[in-house]
């Protein structure tokens, strides 16, 4: 379903833009977008995306992308009388985007994945009067993979994107202004 979603949306893209195409002699004007990103086959993950296009004269269509997102902490069930832990889940992105129009652009890039896992053990020591002392172990897991996707940003200032990312599988989807 998802896949087939961003296959519409990019059909829709590259056949709404095959007039405007053709006079490349018209440059773009450059702006910055600003995105708040869904990630809805994610548990409660949030992020931005920040994607500047067309400053760079000599490649007016190209632009870049960098974003974070962060998942909600969660407490980590299940775990021994004396301990207790907490997961994070937080991801970075950043690519290159590619103009189509001045209003609509694809974009790709890297994704780096990251969860973490903090399990703090409580050790009660053989003395009289003594506090517990407390061992914490760290652990992450980063994975790597890459999306692709759309963005498109109407001349009154709204913008819109969607993606695909291979390490969920899944939608990224965004709204945001370009100013």
């Amino acid at each position: 379903m998802c896949c087939r979603l961003v296959y519409l949306l990019l059909t829709f893209v590259s056949f709404s833009s095959c007039a405007q195409i053709a006079n490349s002699s018209v440059k773009n004007k450059p702006y910055t977008l600003l995105t708040l990103d869904i990630y809805p086959n994610e548990n409660q993950m949030l992020g931005f995306t920040l994607a500047p296009y067309h400053f760079d004269q000599n490649y007016d269509n190209w632009g870049y992308y960098i974003g974070f997102a962060r998942g909600k902490t969660e407490e980590v069930k299940n775990l021994g009388q004396h301990q207790s832990g907490e997961s994070q889940h937080y991801r970075y992105r950043f690519g290159l985007s590619y103009s189509l129009t001045n209003n609509i652009s694809i974009y790709g890039g890297a994704i780096s994945d990251t969860r973490e896992l903090d399990i703090k053990t409580r050790i009660a020591p053989f003395m009289v009067d003594a506090s517990p002392i407390e061992v914490s172990k760290n652990d992450k897991d980063t994975q790597w993979g890459g999306e692709i996707g759309a963005r498109i940003a109407l001349d009154f200032g709204l913008a819109v994107s969607i993606g695909y990312n291979s390490i969920s599988n899944g939608v990224i989807g965004g709204i945001g202004f370009r100013f």
